[in-house]
């Protein structure tokens, strides 16, 4: 009863800034902390992950509220405490009651949190159900200001020279989406895209999941991802957690989600049911798509992940290889340990005829076929929590992960974990943290430590080292406040090629109006080939008080002589989406971004980007070649909400 009176005393308050006072919530500044230090491994489908599975919060463990993106550490044990006490959090107005949160925050993390209950999904309902449900309708396109050369008149003759030289179809990136849900039992999502110089938009995707269905817990049919363990066997979905981008080392599985991003090669394509009772969980998938690959008279020589189908060889290697796949999760969970088995088992449609010696083997022993098996755990033990994976590839070579986190408090903790993949392991499917990506002939072993002090104080570090390298890669952080208004932000980070140093100074007068400079410095070719790099912005951001208009404006100046020099910037996109352009050259770069609501029903985003180069004459290489040192890329958004 505590609870709803003061519930309703927020409400009955008009501002609900008036429960608890803090700083306007901007989910993207958080984001772009773990997206920076990922660099270029990263596409807008993150955001498109974390809207497909957003945060059920009155059903998961601290663990999980804590490695969530979008929440501070304080938030995390704050609505933790608050739900052991009170219960499910029952509404946006109540989740703006709990300490950390407020109204502008509890709007921001909507589209992200999933306060339903588990529901059980009546056929005689459907109906009823279906009518409560609510529905998107996303379009988005973008272009360039000048033709590029792929676009640009060729004669017939020089065509049949160079038939790649040219593009199939016109200028312009086009992307489409329908999702519709009645949270907690049905989710639906329709997904296409035009790709510049595609003739029309070639790819397609659907996926529909719902849950409850009595004895089944999920069941997605469609487009999906499978994520269990540590990724040593199935995770075929983006993370934002790596060595130096996560707050601990370790993953967080969601079992089957539904997939409604733009990846064409990535997601599966068939059915996955997770069905359980008590502590037990048995996950199935079973997929079957065709993916593009480079393909000669002896089979495949290698796959493709572009999705780019603009050209005569690129339209040529479209979707002409069949990939099967079926998988296996059995799990067990208690309050304390959790334990898991998974299996996979897939199969190409062609022989594998390329260079790699160990796919080569691979085909020589088992023909098209291949698989992985694998065992995780995770416990808790006081302040401790233990985590690892081992697995084996079908020709029984070996990959283990191990880890251990140490918390005190919500003040302090430290990650370390190991990891060794033989050199002759094969887990195409898999997802777990390595240098090379694709988890083979690698040891090594990171380190992560975060310290939070009062207020918004915060130092991470982090050394990352693999067998071989002749200097492990050691980075720090820090956030330091100074004063009601400012924030100031430090990083270093050094690699065997590279290092780099950054400041920025952050200013805000309570969320309205945030403005941002950073000035960062770069070092590459430790020895004779030394050089040089430097980047500086500054950024305004602005949100006009009854939430009609937002937007944001930067100019970035920068000279990084080599690709090593490069400085990976973050920048504010459309909704859902996010840009990491690599500064590399001399010029400088500025963009603006607007977000208008037209009515609760409608909103609509514009952004326009230029780049300016004084060290080159033209833009782009190939077919994106554009004349000149300028290019400028517009960008719009509409958004429709019923």
């Amino acid at each position: 009863m505590r609870r709803w009176i003061f519930v309703l005393l927020c409400i009955l308050c008009g501002r609900l800034n008036l429960c608890y006072a803090q700083k306007v919530f901007d989910p993207e500044r958080i984001l772009q902390g773990r997206i920076e230090n990922m660099e270029e491994g990263l596409g807008e489908e993150v955001f498109d992950d974390l809207l497909d599975n957003p945060l059920r919060i009155n059903e998961v463990a601290l663990s999980r509220l804590e490695e969530f993106p979008l929440f501070t550490r304080f938030m995390a044990a704050s609505l933790y405490d608050y739900i052991k006490r009170n219960g499910a959090v029952l509404s946006l107005y109540e989740l703006s009651a709990v300490p950390g949160f407020n109204k502008e925050v509890a709007e921001a993390l909507a589209p992200f949190l999933d306060l339903s209950e588990k529901r059980r999904l009546r056929i005689g309902e459907l109906s009823k159900m279906l009518k409560g449900g609510r529905s998107q309708l996303l379009i988005r396109g973008s272009a360039y200001t000048k033709r590029q050369e792929g676009f640009l008149p060729i004669s017939a003759e020089e065509w049949k020279k160079r038939p790649n030289s040219r593009y199939l179809g016109p200028p312009g990136r086009v992307y489409a989406q329908y999702k519709f849900e009645v949270p907690g039992v049905i989710r639906f999502s329709a997904t296409t895209e035009k790709d510049p110089g595609e003739k029309i938009g070639d790819y397609a995707g659907l996926s529909l999941q719902a849950e409850g269905l009595g004895p089944i817990v999920k069941i997605i049919a469609g487009d999906f991802t499978a994520r269990f363990g540590q990724g040593l066997v199935l995770w075929n979905a983006p993370s934002l957690f790596s060595s130096s981008g996560s707050s601990s080392l370790i993953k967080q599985e969601f079992g089957i989600s539904s997939y409604s991003s733009t990846d064409e090669n990535r997601a599966f394509r068939g059915v996955g049911i997770t069905t359980g009772k008590g502590r037990i969980s048995i996950s199935l998938i079973a997929s079957s798509r065709k993916i593009d690959a480079r393909i000669i008279n002896d089979g495949f020589t290698s796959l493709l992940n572009t999705g780019l189908h603009n050209t005569v060889t690129t339209r040529e290697r479209r979707r002409n290889l069949n990939l099967s796949l079926s998988g296996l999760n059995i799990s067990y969970g208690a309050d304390k340990i959790k334990a898991g088995l998974t299996l996979s088992v897939y199969r190409y449609s062609s022989p594998y005829a390329g260079r790699d010696s160990v796919q080569i083997n691979r085909q020589m022993r088992f023909g098209n076929f291949g698989g992985n098996f694998g065992a995780d755990i995770y416990a808790i033990a006081g302040n401790f929590r233990l985590f690892g994976e081992i697995s084996s590839d079908i020709g029984f070579h070996p990959a283990l992960l191990a880890g251990v986190l140490w918390r005190r408090g919500y003040n302090l903790d430290f990650s370390v974990a190991g990891r060794y993949y033989s050199p002759f392991h094969l887990s195409p499917f898999g997802g777990a943290i390595s240098k090379s990506g694709n988890m083979r002939n690698e040891e090594g072993a990171d380190f992560v430590v975060n310290w939070r002090g009062k207020g918004e104080s915060k130092i991470r570090g982090w050394i990352s080292w693999i067998y071989g390298m002749n200097f492990p890669r050691i980075g720090a952080e820090a956030e330091l406040p100074a004063g009601n208004s400012f924030k100031i932000k430090i990083k270093s980070d050094i690699r065997e090629e590279r290092g780099a140093l950054r400041l920025q100074v952050d200013w805000s007068n309570g969320g309205a109006v945030t403005f941002s400079t950073r000035g960062e410095g770069t070092l590459a070719g430790f020895g004779k080939d030394l050089t040089t790099g430097w980047m500086v912005y500054s950024e305004l951001f602005a949100r006009e008080s009854s939430g009609f208009v937002n937007g944001s404006a930067r100019i970035a100046f920068f000279s990084t002589p080599k690709w090593d020099n490069r400085i990976y910037a973050y920048e504010r996109d459309l909704l859902y989406g996010f840009s990491i352009p690599a500064l590399y050259g001399k010029g400088f770069r500025c963009y603006l971004n607007m977000h208008f609501q037209i009515f609760k029903w409608m909103d609509i985003w514009l952004k326009g980007s230029m780049w300016h180069y004084l060290d080159r004459e033209s833009t782009g290489e190939g077919p994106t070649k554009m004349e000149g040192p300028s290019s400028v890329e517009i960008k719009g958004e509409v958004r429709f909400r019923f």
